[in-house]
């Protein structure tokens, strides 16, 4: 059992082996050396004088039973209280925080005050010019004025300058929907999808979202054909598709599978012939032999979506074609391949 021990220097308490029993160690608090007691071990007693029986061995721990116990020493523990090193770095830190906090409401109160003080600015300008020049040759105006109402806007839509026509176009965009007056407007957006500024063609298109409807398509479908370019074109290209989906119209599969053509726009082109579904399928036909792999897979991912048994005969020819490719070989036959399956697998 545990032997209970206490260093008679410093009073550190121990509770040893029985293998310690009656060994000197040494306390690993003040490095004394001490006894350890014996408790099987039978105490001597003497005769002090006065008449009193004391006990030799006090290093075991034993004492007289008219002896008060006295409360140990208290164990001088090492590392104690928090360094101060702890608390300048929790002070600094607390400090820099307090500071990013600060910026940060700084910040977002200058952009809020600058966002508002933009907003009542353009509030304010919206409907006046900013410079006003004489008309003739180096007129500019750089905002033109604001139509006043849909028969202005429509007037202006046939202006000479592309920025009127712009104006007028951008604010026919944000107009509510006149039910009566919506094909006349709509017929009179058509013109600027041909315009070759990119600024009226542009606003026209997100005028004619709003305003179009199926009467539109053929103008949709020759803005596709023209395949514009630059970032506003590839705008004007996405709404079209867009439009165009959402009217459910299968004249214009045939133009928007064009958009094969453009590498980043692949994807994009045949989930919208899928959402048209199969009678868009042989619009997909001739890119089936594109001399670019990557349309002949996308041109396959389609037609597994929404081909018909009449799709098969040019995808097994696809199929086969495959081994006198010279890239991509492998991902045009295993669409082929995938695209047979599903068609074949419908009922």
């Amino acid at each position: 059992m545990p032997i209970p021990a206490t260093c008679p220097e410093c009073g550190t308490e121990y509770r040893l082996s029985d293998a310690e029993r009656g060994k000197r160690i040494c306390c690993t608090q003040c490095r004394t050396t001490f006894h350890v007691p014996d408790p099987q071990a039978r105490p001597t007693s003497v005769q002090a004088p006065g008449g009193t029986t004391t006990q030799v061995e006090r290093s075991r721990g034993r004492r007289r039973p008219d002896e008060i116990d006295e409360p140990l020493p208290s164990v001088k523990k090492r590392g104690g209280g928090v360094s101060p090193l702890v608390w300048i770095l929790g002070g600094v830190a607390l400090l820099f925080l307090t500071l990013v906090a600060i910026c940060a409401g700084l910040i977002y109160t200058i952009t809020r005050e600058a966002g508002r003080a933009a907003d009542e600015f353009a509030e304010k300008v919206k409907n006046q010019p900013v410079i006003e020049m004489p008309p003739g040759p180096g007129g500019i105006e750089l905002f033109p004025r604001q139509p006043a109402n849909l028969d202005e806007a429509l007037a202006q839509l046939k202006d000479h300058e592309p920025a009127r026509r712009q104006s007028a176009a951008s604010w026919i965009a944000r107009h509510p929907v006149e039910a009566r007056r919506r094909a006349e407007t709509a017929r009179a957006l058509e013109p600027l999808l041909e315009d070759i500024h990119a600024g009226p063609r542009v606003a026209a298109m997100r005028a004619l979202e709003k305003w179009g409807d199926t009467e539109n398509v053929p103008a949709l479908i020759r803005l596709l054909e023209s395949d514009p370019g630059g970032f506003e074109g590839d705008e004007c290209r996405h709404r079209a598709t867009d439009m165009l989906v959402r009217l459910k119209d299968a004249r214009a599969a045939a133009a928007i599978a064009r958009n094969f053509k453009h590498p980043f726009e692949r994807e994009q082109t045949r989930r919208a012939l899928e959402a048209l579904g199969s009678p868009a399928e042989e619009a997909v036909w001739p890119y089936l032999k594109d001399q670019d792999w990557g349309v002949r897979v996308e041109a396959c991912r389609t037609l597994r979506r929404i081909g018909t048994g009449r799709s098969l005969p040019m995808l097994r020819e696809t199929l086969d074609g495959t081994r006198a490719m010279y890239g991509g070989y492998r991902s045009v036959a295993d669409s082929a391949r995938e695209a047979i399956d599903a068609i074949n697998a419908r009922p």
